[in-house]
């Protein structure tokens, strides 16, 4: 049993879960997991629901850069089809463990789960003990994962993503710093949980992420909260609280909003 359920007597379960019409077979192993995902059995996902109509083809590549229980692997799997491929990273074991349990449900065979954590530099971070864990800012205690980044994996693996999808607790700008060759070379779009409030822990500000993404090669929408609909974004209003950035490749002849 995952070692957070163990700890507060939370009896995991499993249910049919159904998101933007897709129907899966859904574990959630934890209080966290509970609370986000719940026993609904439909839901709306505004978020997703931009992604499979604007960033999304099927047969796309897939780098989802932190999984927590796979929801949202789950429906990009079944939207990219067989054809496709969808690539997660997840450093914690207890996640890890159950993203696996839901891809098996559901036997999502063009889904891989990859236990490690991405960010700017290759080598291991700390992480905290958490169901929605992050890289520890000072980088002691807590749980010590391998580390690598965007530009070294898809090296070493051959790999050109047609998207990458980033939620990763504040640490979405050093992700993206370890993922400068390949935004350059394979121009993937972009989804990022942009968690404005606690960039700071890492030394960094929201508008820190446009000296890793060069906004006018973009068409930009932002997502203000997870009831509201994804709307073109210019730049002028600021990033507070947590927020959603969507950004697809430009072509040669477009022009500058």
């Amino acid at each position: 049993m995952n070692v957070w359920a163990r700890s507060l007597h939370f009896q995991p379960y499993t249910f049919d879960k159904t998101v933007e019409g897709v129907t899966f077979r859904f574990h959630v192993a934890t209080p966290t997991g509970d609370a986000w995902y719940g026993r609904q059995t439909g839901q709306s996902s505004l978020e997703m629901g931009f992604v499979r109509d604007q960033l999304l083809r099927r047969g796309d590549t897939i780098l989802e850069i932190g999984g927590h229980h796979g929801k949202d692997t789950v429906l990009l799997s079944k939207w990219v089809g067989v054809e496709g491929r969808v690539i997660t990273f997840e450093p914690m074991p207890d996640n890890v463990e159950v993203i696996s349990q839901n891809v098996s449900l559901n036997q999502l065979g063009n889904v891989e789960v990859v236990p490690i954590a991405l960010g700017d530099s290759v080598g291991t971070a700390n992480m905290r003990r958490k169901s929605n864990s992050a890289v520890k800012a000072q980088g002691r205690g807590g749980t010590v994962v391998t580390m690598s980044t965007v530009d070294n994996y898809c090296e070493e693996h051959g790999l050109t993503p047609d998207l990458l999808k980033v939620d990763v607790e504040g640490f979405e700008l050093s992700v993206l710093a370890g993922a400068q060759k390949t935004l350059a070379e394979s121009r993937p779009s972009l989804q990022i949980e942009l968690h404005c409030d606690i960039l700071g822990r890492y030394d960094a500000t929201p508008e820190e992420i446009w000296n890793v993404i060069d906004r006018d090669e973009y068409h930009v929408w932002i997502q203000r909260t997870d009831q509201h609909v994804p709307v073109p974004y210019d730049g002028a209003e600021p990033l507070i609280g947590r927020v959603h950035l969507f950004m697809k490749p430009r072509e040669t002849n477009d022009s500058c909003d």
